[in-house]
Parts: C-alpha cells; sequence; structure tokens
C-alpha cells in the first residue's frame, strides 16, 4: 500500500541536507601530477580499488571511462565527473559518492546497496535492475533516471528532483522520496509497500498495478 499524504508540487530547487559522516580509507593516494599515478586509460575492466580514492594526473579526463565490473567497494569517488562512464556489474557498496556527476552513466546491474550518492547528478542514468538498497540519494538530480527493475528498497530520495523518471517494476518498499518531485514519473507494477510520499509532487506519475 502508498503511503501518500501528497500536498501541493514542490519546488525542483531543494535545501540541501547533510548525510551521516563517511569514515574513509586511511590509504594515501598520490599526488596529482605524480608520474607514479595510475593512468585511467590502463585500468582494465574487473579492476579493484576497495576502499581508496582513485587519484589521476589533473589533465586525465574519467567521462566516459569503461569501468565494467571493477571492484570499487567503499571507494572514495566523491565530486569526481563520470559523465557517461560504463560502470555496469560494478561492484560500488559503501561508495562515496556524493555530488558527482553520473549523467549519463550505465549503471545497470551496479550493487549501490549503502552507497552515499547525495546531491549526484544522475540525469538519465541508466540503473537498470541496480542494487540500491539502504543508498543515500538524498537531494539527487534524477531527471529521466532509469530505475527499471532496481531494488530501492529503504533507501532515502527525498529532496530529489526525479522528474520523468523510470520506476517501472522496481522495488521500492519503504523508500523515502519525501519532499521530491515526481512529476511525469512511472511507478507501474512497482512494488511500493511502505513508500513515503509525504510533501512530494506526484503530479501525473503513472501507478498502474503499483502495490
Amino acid at each position: 500500500m502508498i503511503s501518500s499524504n501528497t500536498t501541493a508540487p514542490v519546488s525542483n530547487s531543494f535545501t540541501r541536507q547533510t548525510a551521516p559522516t563517511l569514515e574513509r580509507s586511511q590509504w594515501v593516494p598520490p599526488q596529482l601530477n605524480d608520474p607514479k599515478a595510475v593512468q585511467p586509460e590502463s585500468l582494465k575492466a574487473g579492476f579493484s580499488w576497495q576502499g581508496k580514492r582513485p587519484e589521476f594526473n589533473a589533465s586525465q579526463d574519467l567521462r566516459g571511462i569503461d569501468w565494467r565490473g571493477a571492484n570499487l567497494r567503499n571507494a572514495d569517488l566523491e565530486g569526481m565527473d563520470l559523465s557517461d562512464a560504463n560502470l555496469s556489474q560494478a561492484d560500488l557498496r559503501g561508495a562515496n559518492l556524493r555530488g558527482a556527476d553520473l549523467s549519463r552513466a550505465k549503471l545497470s546491474g551496479a550493487n549501490l546497496s549503502e552507497a552515499y550518492l547525495n546531491n549526484a547528478l544522475l540525469h538519465e542514468a541508466q540503473l537498470i535492475q541496480a542494487k540500491l538498497e539502504n543508498s543515500n540519494l538524498m537531494g539527487v538530480a534524477l531527471y529521466r533516471a532509469n530505475f527499471q527493475g532496481a531494488i530501492l528498497n529503504g533507501a532515502c530520495l527525498s529532496h530529489s528532483c526525479a522528474i520523468e523518471a523510470n520506476f517501472r517494476s522496481a522495488e521500492l518498499q519503504g523508500t523515502d522520496l519525501r519532499w521530491s518531485n515526481l512529476n511525469r514519473s512511472d511507478f507501474r507494477n512497482a512494488k511500493t509497500q511502505n513508500l513515503k510520499l509525504s510533501q512530494a509532487n506526484t503530479n501525473q506519475v503513472r501507478w498502474a498495478n503499483a502495490a
């Protein structure tokens, strides 16, 4: 059953809120411009950066990088520009992606459970069948993001902008969408038990067969 309590539409602009502090790794990265710094183009799909912060030369561009199947569990990727990156099937459990740009990124099948994505950009990102249980997506920009078949049980998406987002057949049990803008988003066939929608904008949302 959907717990609505919906009111007047909210603005697309939100007050940013501070998420819990993430304890970072004690690993010390190389300095920028260090010749020993990792070259992103040399990283093969499936590499491991568990619990660390990748550090690259300042001139290197990570947009569109191929990190399919990479082990980035608990990695510190805060603020990185990973737009158009391929992170399909990557292990991002507990990763710090606060403020990262993941616009148009491919994250289908990725595991982002308990990850920190608050204030990140996920415009038109592909998260088909991704796992985001208990993850923090507070204040995230999700315009036309695709969460079809994704698992978002217990995730926090409050104060997010999810206009025209696709949540078809997603699992959203106990998910927090309070104060979010869900205008024209699609929740058909989604599992929505205990979904929190207080103060959310649900104008023109499609709910057919959601339960």
